[in-house]
């Protein structure tokens, strides 16, 4: 039996990539990054990775107490010819994901975590901003933006502003972390 291996290709040299797609290892669909119990609630909040050659994508799932979120697995093979995930797994994974982001940009992907505030915010946050909010008392995402690159790109223009990267932040900080740090403030 071959041995199921969970890396994230962010962290770990192309080097051990490789090796391990050309032994045949298994993979974890899921690079686990940190779970919150939530206090007399009967779910767990747990943060994820997606496979990615790049651009970082993280998902927050709601799972049931029952579930250990650290032993979360997909295992698939690369280049087996098969899809990483069947369609009753990747029915499960939407069936619980509250929070879904990806980053396209690369520059604010470090330190991503959630956070459990006034126990009813639940806020997904990297990079030192808040870029998602589930309210747990409401059961839904008031802030949710897939994939943020995109909504700032469309007014971005850069013969205004050539600092992509400031540009970006400060859009991060007043369209979604500032609104969701008031958004808790006025629902508390």
């Amino acid at each position: 039996m071959k041995p199921t291996i969970s890396i994230s290709i962010l962290k770990y040299p192309l080097s051990i990539f490789l090796f391990c797609c050309l032994s045949g290892c298994t993979f974890n669909y899921f690079d686990y990054y940190q779970h919150i119990e939530v206090p007399e609630g009967k779910y767990n909040f747990g943060l994820y990775g997606e496979p990615s050659f790049g651009d970082p994508v993280f998902m927050v799932l709601k799972l049931e107490k029952e579930i250990d979120p650290e032993k979360l697995a997909f295992n698939y093979k690369l280049f087996s010819g098969e899809p990483m995930l069947t369609e009753e797994e990747k029915e499960w994974i939407n069936s619980r994901t509250v929070l879904y982001n990806y980053e396209e940009s690369s520059y604010f992907w470090s330190n991503a975590k959630i956070e459990l505030f006034h126990n009813r915010f639940l806020v997904f946050s990297r990079g030192g901003y808040h870029f998602s909010l589930y309210d747990l008392k409401t059961e839904s995402a008031p802030f949710n933006d897939a994939i943020p690159w995109h909504s700032w790109r469309e007014n971005y223009n850069p013969s205004e502003n050539n600092d992509e990267r400031s540009s970006y932040g400060t859009w991060i900080k007043t369209n979604l972390h500032d609104k969701i740090n008031d958004y808790i403030e006025a629902n508390r």
